[in-house]
This record gives C-alpha cells, sequence and structure tokens, in this order.
C-alpha cells in the first residue's frame, strides 16, 4: 500500500514538473500546492519503506560508520558522473540561469527534468539512511529523555521542511527571514540534544577507537565532499561554490521540492555535525583505553569469577579461580592464596598465579600477616613491601608492593589471606584495594560455602555407612530366637546412636541346654559395634565346647582383643527347660532379675566377676563367680544392659533397678512378650520423652512349667501403646 502511495505520489509530482517543462513557466500557485502535496506522498513513502527495510540494531559497531561513509562517497560519485552526462548544455547564456534552468525557475530540458527527480530521490534515500544508521548510535542505551530529544529532532526537520515547501515561499520579507531563521536555530538546537549522546565511544577497545576515529573523519569529509561542488558557471573564474550546493542538496532538488531539500540538508548537516563531536571525543578518549580496556578485563574477570564460585565446591579449584581472578582483573602482577589448616591452624599457600607457589611461600610471612590482622579485618597494604620484615626478597619473584586482605568467613572466622603483589613501590590505587576485597569477600564466601559443603557430604558419607552398618548390625542379633516346649523367650535391642555395642543372642545347645548371652560393649558406635561382632563370633565358637558358664567367660576372656581401656560387660546364662534350673555367671554385667510367679519379691541374682578385658593377669578367674537358680511354672528371667536402669528422665533422676523391679512386680504372671512391653512401656512412662543415653537391650523368658504342668493363665491387661523403642 505504501508503494502505491509513494507510486502515485511521485508520478504525479513528475506530471507536474513536465507540465513546468512544456510551459516554459513555474506552476502556478495551486499546482505548486498540489505538487507539495504530492512529493510529501511520494517521498513518504519511500521513506517509511526505506526506515523498515534498514531496522535497527540494539549494538551499534564501528562498521556501521563505515557503511554510511560508503553510502554518502557512492552517492557523491554518481550524482558528479549523471551531472555530467545530463547537464543540458545548447541553452543561448541569455536565457540560462545555470545549472539548467530558464531565467524564470522552469526546467530548460527533459535532462534537467530527469536531474531534478534524481537529485532529490537519491539525496532523500542517503538522508535517510544517515539519519536510521545514526539513530542506533544516538539511541545505544536509550533513555526516556533521549527517546524523547530524538523524536523531537525528526519532527524538527519534518517541520521545518514542512515550512519550507508551504509556508516560507507565500511569505514576504522580512517575515520571510525571520522564520527562517527561527526554524534553523530550533533544528540546530535540536541537533545539539542529540549530538552529545555519544556513551557508545565509551566501550570500544583501543582499536576500535582508532578504527572508529579514522571513519567519522571520513565520514564528515564525504558529507562536506557532497556539499562542494565544480560546476559550470557563466563566470569561469568563478568555478568552484563552497555551499551546499551540489547535486544531492542543490539547486535541481531545490527546484524539484525545496521542503525535500531542506530536510536532506538538514540531516547531512547533524551527520556532519554528529561526526565531527565524535571525532574530538575519540581524541580525548584514545590515551585512556588502555586503562578502560584493562578495568573492563578485569570486570570480566570478575564476572567469570563470580559465576565460577556459584558453581565449584572444590576447594582447590575455589582457590586457583580467586588468585586468577586477581589477576587477570587488573589489580595485581601477581598473586597467592593461604589458607588456614583446619589441623595445623598454619596458613598454608595453596594456589599461585604468574608466580611458583614454593616461592610464593617464602616471598611473605603470612603467619605473620594473620597475627597481626586488626579487630576489624582490614587489608594491610605495603606501598614499599621490601621494607617490611614479614616480607622476604626472593630472586624471580619481584614484589614492590604489597596488598593483603584477609578472607572472613560469616561467623567472623580468618579462613585465610589473599596476597596481590605489584613490580613497582606504590602500584596499588584505593579501587584497586576495593575490587580485591570484593575478590577476598566473595572468595571467603565461597571456600565457607565448600567448606560447610564438604562437611555435608562427609555427614552424609557417615549416614550412609553407619546405614550399612546398622544393618549389619541388625543381622548380627538373632533375627529369631529358638523355640523350645515349655519356654517363652522375647527380645529386642535398640541402640542410643545409628549403631551399637549392646549384644544379646540364644542358642540350644547339644545337651538340650539353652544357652543366653547379654553383653555390653563401653562405648557406643561404631567401634563399639565392631567388639559387639567380635563377641557373636566369640559365642558361636566357643559356647557349644564349654559347660558351665564360668568357663565359657574364662575362654572369652582370653579371646577377645580388646583396645585398651575397652572392655566388655557379659551375662552367660544356661538354662534346663526340664527341670527349670539357671546357671548363669557375670563378667561386670547388670545383675540378672528373677520374677517369681507365686507372689514373692523379685530378686536380683549378682554373682561376682570383673569385665571382659579388664584384668590380663589372675585377678578375672579368681573373682569370676557362678550362681544356680531354679524357676518354678511361670517364673521370669529377666536379663538387660545397663541402658534400661541408667536411663535419666528430664530431671536428671535415674530409672534405677527399683522401679525395674517393681515394674516387673506389677506385671507378674504374663507371657514374655507382654512382660518384656510393659517394662519398657513403665521406662517410656518415666522418662517423658527423653532419649535413651545408651543402647538398651532387654531380654525376658518366661518357664511355663515341667511337660504336664498347666500354663499360668495369660493376664488380661496388654499396654497396647507401648512401643519397643522410644
Amino acid at each position: 500500500m505504501l508503494l502505491l502511495v509513494a507510486g502515485f505520489g511521485l508520478a504525479l509530482a513528475l506530471a507536474l514538473q513536465t507540465t513546468a517543462l512544456l510551459s516554459g513557466r513555474p506552476l502556478p500557485l495551486l499546482l505548486d500546492l498540489l505538487h507539495g502535496l504530492a512529493v510529501l506522498a511520494g517521498f513518504g513513502g519511500v521513506g517509511l519503506v526505506a526506515t523498515h527495510a534498514m531496522g535497527r540494531t540494539s549494538e551499534p559497531r564501528p562498521h556501521t560508520l563505515w557503511a554510511l561513509v560508503l553510502v554518502v562517497a557512492v552517492a557523491f560519485v554518481f550524482g558528479i558522473l549523471l551531472e555530467w552526462m545530463l547537464v543540458p548544455g545548447g541553452i543561448p547564456p541569455d536565457e540560462r540561469a545555470g545549472f539548467g534552468f530558464l531565467k524564470n525557475g522552469a526546467p530548460a530540458s527533459p535532462r534537467t527534468l530527469l536531474l531534478m527527480l534524481v537529485a532529490s530521490l537519491v539525496g532523500f534515500v542517503v538522508a535517510l539512511f544517515v539519519l536510521v544508521r545514526l539513530r542506533d548510535f544516538v539511541l545505544w542505551r536509550r533513555t526516556p529523555l533521549a527517546a524523547r530529544f530524538w523524536r523531537w529532532l525528526v519532527a524538527g526537520l519534518v517541520v521545518n521542511a514542512l515550512a519550507t515547501e508551504f509556508v516560507l515561499p507565500y511569505v514576504a520579507e522580512p517575515w520571510q527571514t525571520y522564520l527562517d531563521t527561527g526554524m534553523g536555530i530550533a533544528v540546530a538546537t535540536l541537533i545539539g540534544l542529540n549530538v552529545v549522546r555519544l556513551s557508545w565511544i565509551v566501550y570500544l577497545t583501543f582499536r576500535e577507537k582508532l578504527f572508529t576515529l579514522i571513519t567519522v573523519l571520513a565520514l564528515v569529509a564525504v558529507i562536506v565532499a557532497i556539499n562542494v561542488k565544480i560546476a559550470p558557471s557563466a563566470d569561469a573564474a568563478d568555478t568552484v561554490q563552497r555551499t551546499f550546493n551540489t547535486l544531492v542538496s542543490g539547486p535541481f532538488a531545490e527546484r524539484f521540492s525545496p521542503g525535500l531539500a531542506a530536510f536532506t540538508k538538514g540531516i547531512l548537516a547533524f551527520g556532519m555535525i554528529y561526526g565531527l563531536a565524535a571525532f574530538l571525543l575519540l581524541v580525548f578518549h584514545l590515551p585512556t583505553s588502555t586503562d578502560f580496556e584493562r578495568r573492563e578485563g578485569g570486570r570480566m574477570a570478575f564476572t567469570e569469577f563470580s559465576r565460577l564460585i556459584g558453581q565449584a565446591f572444590n576447594t582447590q579449584q575455589l582457590a586457583d579461580a580467586i588468585v586468577e581472578a586477581s589477576v587477570k582483573g587488573g589489580v595485581a602482577d601477581r598473586a597467592w592464596l593461604a589458607l588456614v589448616d583446619e589441623t595445623t591452624l598454619a596458613p598454608v599457600v595453596v594456589a599461585a598465579e604468574n608466580v611458583p607457589v614454593e616461592d610464593a611461600a617464602k616471598v611473605v610471612d603470612a603467619s605473620a600477616f594473620l597475627a597481626d590482622l586488626s579487630p576489624e579485618r582490614l587489608p594491610v597494604q605495603l606501598d614499599e613491601a621490601l621494607a617490611d620484615l614479614r616480607v622476604r626478597h626472593r630472586l624471580g619473584v619481584p614484589v614492590g608492593s604489597l596488598l593483603a586482605v584477609p578472607l572472613v568467613a560469616r561467623e567472623g572466622d580468618v579462613l585465610g589471606m589473599l596476597f596481590a603483589a605489584r613490580t613497582e613501590p606504590f602500584g596499588f590505587a584505593s579501587d584497586d584495594r576495593k575490587a580485591l576485597q570484593g575478590v577476598a569477600a566473595q572468595a571467603a564466601l565461597a571456600l565457607d560455602h565448600a567448606r560447610l559443603f564438604k562437611s555435608r557430604v562427609e555427614k552424609e558419607r557417615l549416614e550412609r555407612e553407619l546405614d550399612i552398618a546398622r544393618s549389619v548390625q541388625q543381622r548380627l542379633l538373632p533375627q529369631q530366637l529358638p523355640q523350645l516346649p515349655r519356654v517363652d523367650l522375647y527380645a529386642s535391642s535398640v541402640p542410643a546412636l545409628e549403631v551399637g555395642g549392646d549384644y544379646y543372642d540364644a542358642l540350644v545347645l547339644d545337651d538340650g541346654r539353652l544357652g543366653l548371652i547379654v553383653a555390653d560393649v563401653s562405648g557406643k558406635g561404631t567401634s563399639a559395634a565392631f567388639y559387639m561382632a567380635e563377641m557373636k563370633g566369640v559365642f558361636r565358637a566357643v559356647a557349644r565346647d564349654t559347660a558351665s558358664p564360668s568357663a565359657f567367660l574364662r575362654r572369652a576372656h582370653r579371646a577377645l582383643t580388646l583396645a585398651p581401656g575397652t572392655f566388655v560387660s557379659a551375662l552367660y546364662a544356661l538354662f534346663d527347660p526340664e527341670s527349670g534350673t539357671v546357671t548363669l555367671a557375670r563378667a561386670g554385667h547388670c545383675p540378672a532379675l528373677h520374677v517369681h510367679e507365686a507372689g514373692g519379691p523379685p530378686v536380683l541374682v549378682r554373682p561376682s566377676g570383673l569385665g571382659l578385658g579388664l584384668d590380663h593377669g589372675g585377678a578375672f578367674d579368681r573373682v569370676l563367680r557362678e550362681t544356680t537358680v531354679a524357676l518354678g511354672p511361670g517364673d521370669a528371667l529377666v536379663l538387660y544392659t545397663d541402658g534400661l536402669v541408667e536411663s535419666r528422665n528430664p530431671e536428671g533422676e535415674e530409672y534405677g533397678y527399683e522401679r525395674l523391679v517393681e515394674a516387673a512386680s506389677c506385671h507378674r504372671c504374663q507371657d514374655a512378650s507382654r512382660l518384656h512391653r510393659a517394662i519398657l512401656g513403665d521406662l517410656h512412662d518415666f522418662l517423658r520423652g527423653e532419649p535413651y543415653a545408651d543402647d538398651l537391650t532387654l531380654l525376658v523368658l518366661v518357664w511355663l512349667g515341667p511337660v504336664g504342668h498347666n500354663a499360668p493363665p495369660s493376664a488380661t491387661f496388654v499396654p497396647s501403646d507401648l512401643p519397643l523403642t522410644l
């Protein structure tokens, strides 16, 4: 649609100019106004289509300016060649007003008319290309104010063109001069508001600035050249006219449309002024380009460093990135990082840039720097480093000035110190110190996170290992207790930690007796669990070969390989299911509890004995005793570890033997599982939510009497809400 409007407007304007050519007279007023409207429609449509086709760029670069130079230069050469070919001749000098126009202003020949159209079209397209491409520079990182100024400039150029086309030719002097001058001042002001938009120059590299400097100089030159023309004249001595008087913006375009020529002149003037302003700014910026490039490189290095520390959790990788960022960021000539060793608490150089790690460790006394830190953890700057006793001269590592910045964790702990050195004295400025402090702050945060991450990974690894150990330990305990006639047996073991050192087992011997063992390794955790596994091996290997509990404990005492300070308390009992007798011996273990079904008070059975591994002489054998207890029908034997009687409630009171005896007495005449649950339920009520402080094992045996004896009736009270564990 726009192309149709543009074509129609251009055709109408050309037809009206042809009328002037054929008549030899300028267009009358109404036709002249119609011609102006036709030019507005035709070139307006061309402008909109061309602007859309050229598009916009978000990041203008110097090569865009070279495109401007080439376009304007090609237009200049094209205009010269076309004028040389088409400037009309053969018109008598007295009828020629110069450049192929009659004295009354009408075109003198068809060639003149063709030049008018081509000059206007080429000039408009070139000016439009200049305007669109410079718009990308003016509106780079646009702000609302910059966009507003740009719209005002375009509007001012359009208003000036309309006034020149439709107002100025019909206004008498001196108002014509006043209006023309006012419009010129307004356009110049708008140009001035836009030529200051040159911030893109600051971000160019030195080579780009040098290239752009040459480019804008060439742009200004071709814009000036397009307005300088060697033209034929009636006066041969006046051949060079240094004004806006050439093909693109000269008399051919002006005679075709004064408003269009004014629009073209305004844009070319803006391009020339913008190029001159850019040239001057580039000249002043060239000496500082190196510093800016160094800062820009530092910014990019710090950005990359920030990205890396958010992804890396390896301490060595982080340390390498820290020193690399300090040097690549332009803060220092060389840098190294000393971190406090978690074991020795001494600083150790772990990474260095532009200096070997071994040499960096010898250049400064890192321990002295850490010891001399102020309470505020401020950086230490040495402008003449070698004058400080903490700095040592070393060949190959020139240190003229030194900057040491501590790495402080969130809790205030000093993780280490970052050292940055320059070759010359007084090499650090305040912004270098601030930049290095920023690196150190991020580094401390990243190293702290890496340390926490490592701790968490280690914790998770230990938890997985403990899960495996707990699973293995649970398999070491009996998965199913022996089932004997007239014997009811129930047991459980709960570790205080993930794994524990309590052990219980039951084994039917060859003579029909039932061997019961409950043992407790001193301590808790994995070491206790290891000895618990060893105790199981001893029990399974020795129990069948010993006839009495005391003999078993003596052999176990010699067989166990315990670390110094470690011992095992154990109680081993041999139960005869036919007679109901229990023979037991204790190796420093808790006493067994005999619960009478007939109503007598429960009895704590306490044969003497030392813990396994406590004595390596003859004291163990001398002290060890065994005893025999006769169970009656319905009687219970309760074996346990000290985790039961030593558990404490929130007030710090122990559960103790008295409460155990009382609980067992209150729940006598029950089967083994109910008595077991009743005792743990009473303990649970006593603790009131407190966790077990030690591993807890509980084994309950109830003898139902000899064959032919009626089993005692089960109690009706079953504490269904009492858990086996807390």
